[in-house]
Order: structure tokens, then sequence, then C-alpha cells
């Protein structure tokens, strides 16, 4: 069972989440308070949540300490755009850039470690299973996402980091897809 405090902290969690899109739904989310605070506040909090956990308990400890370093590098990323962006705008291939990018590594190998712990070697229906699943899921984030970000008019160095965006993504989503499939959609 989780301890009072890491239950405290997953309570003000969930509910700065619901206060946050209250917010936003109001048209108060691109106020600095809400964007910028709450926001980087409450992923500040998920990462000290996900630390904690790493140093708490040892079952699965690099797979954890593999999604804590995710969070903060988008924590970081998330703290460089708001303390550089202009007007909400940052120009690509930023700081910001570099350390969402950065994230990915470490998401990538969570999961693959996060697979090679739970499952053992699972028959090849599983795989198969997993992979049209993670492929669905590439497929349509592609279709819906891709296409929009490759008509957008940018090129250079922007239409790059935008679609590194979406291939990263998808490939996460891949990643996770696959892991959904072999663990029997559980």
């Amino acid at each position: 069972s989780a301890p009072t405090t890491t239950r405290i902290a997953l309570a003000v969690l969930g509910a700065g989440l619901v206060l946050h899109l209250a917010a936003g739904l109001a048209g108060y989310g691109a106020t600095p308070v809400v964007s910028a605070w709450l926001y980087n506040g409450l992923e500040a909090l998920a990462v000290a949540i996900i630390a904690a956990r790493v140093a708490r308990v040892r079952e699965s400890r690099a797979v954890w300490a593999l999604f804590a370093l995710y969070a903060a590098f988008c924590l970081a990323g998330d703290l460089a755009w708001t303390a550089l962006a202009v007007d909400g705008v940052l120009p690509a291939g930023s700081l910001a850039d570099l350390l969402y990018y950065a994230a990915y590594p470490a998401a990538y190998a969570a999961v693959v470690l996060l697979l090679r712990e739970r499952l053992h070697w699972p028959a090849v229906t599983a795989w198969l299973d997993g992979l049209a699943g993670g492929l669905s899921l590439g497929a349509l984030t592609a279709a819906v996402v891709l296409t929009p970000v490759l008509g957008s008019g940018e090129s250079g160095l922007a239409l790059v980091v935008n679609a590194g965006y979406v291939a990263g993504d998808v490939l996460l989503l891949v990643c996770v897809g696959l892991a959904a499939g072999l663990a029997a959609w559980r």
C-alpha cells in the first residue's frame, strides 16, 4: 500500500489536473498562473511522486527511474519553454526542443525494460497481436497528426523539429501498443 504522503500527493495532483482542465475550459488556460505556474507545478509534483517511488520501492526500480528521467526531461523542457518563449512562441531548435527530444530515449528504454521484466517470451500470436495493435495506433496517430504538420506550410528546421515530435510520439505509441498486446491487453 502506498504511504499516506504518496496518496496525498496523488490527490493533490488529481485535483490540480481537474483545476487545470476547468481553467482551460473556462477560457483561463493561457493565463500565466495556469499555463506556467499550475502546469509546471503539477508536472514537478508528478516527477517528485515518480522519484519517490524509485527511492522507496526496489521492484522495477530501473524502469521507474527511466520513467522519472523521462518526466524530468519533459519538465525541464516545459520550464525552458516557459522561461524563453516570447508571446507563446519559441523558435525551432531551442533548448526546450533539445530537452523534449532527450526525453524520448528514456521512455523507450522504460517500456522495453518493463516488457522484459513482465513478460516471459510470449507466443508468436501475442507478438503479432501486440504488433498489430502498436502499428494500428501508430498509423492512426500519423494520419491524424503528421498530415497537418506536413501541410502546415512550415519549412526547414521548424518542419523537421515538428515532424520529429510526431515520429517520436508515434514510435512511443507503437511501443505502448505492442506492450499492451503482449500483455493480452491487460
